[in-house]
């Protein structure tokens, strides 16, 4: 096996690690951050791209995983979310009532539909701060 392919098996497993200790630093308090919506993104993503290949391919590396690490949270919704009810389906041996945890899970998309809107807005507010400020 080539050191490329060595490195494309072993990066994204460091960088996932790497994402969720920084947001277990940011939900205890320990680091200040803030999340990026579509907008803040595309805009890193742009700035990567002037500055080279290399760059744009290494954002869209912590982009992918970022992504697939936030999905795997355990939060309704999201895949995560799905894996703990049948979680806890197996372990009661017995799997929650459908109705219940559509209902949940349809709670967690709205909510995740309001982070994603506020965050869009934060996104925003410096472009449209610079315009019209």
């Amino acid at each position: 096996v080539t050191q490329a392919g060595k490195e494309a098996a072993l990066i994204p497993g460091l960088v996932a690690s790497d994402i969720l200790k920084n947001l277990r630093d940011l939900v205890l308090g320990r680091v200040k951050g803030a999340l990026s919506g579509p907008v803040g993104i595309a805009r890193e993503m742009a700035s990567a791209a002037k500055q080279g290949a290399s760059r744009f391919l290494e954002i869209c590396l912590l982009i992918s995983v970022a992504l697939a690490v936030f999905n795997l949270l355990p939060v309704p919704g999201l895949d995560g979310g799905r894996a703990f009810f049948l979680g806890i389906g197996a372990i009661r041996r017995r799997d929650i009532e459908p109705m219940l945890e559509a209902k949940i899970h349809m709670v967690g998309i709205m909510l995740l539909i309001g982070l994603l809107i506020i965050v869009t807005f934060g996104d925003l507010k410096p472009l449209v701060l610079r315009l019209f400020g």
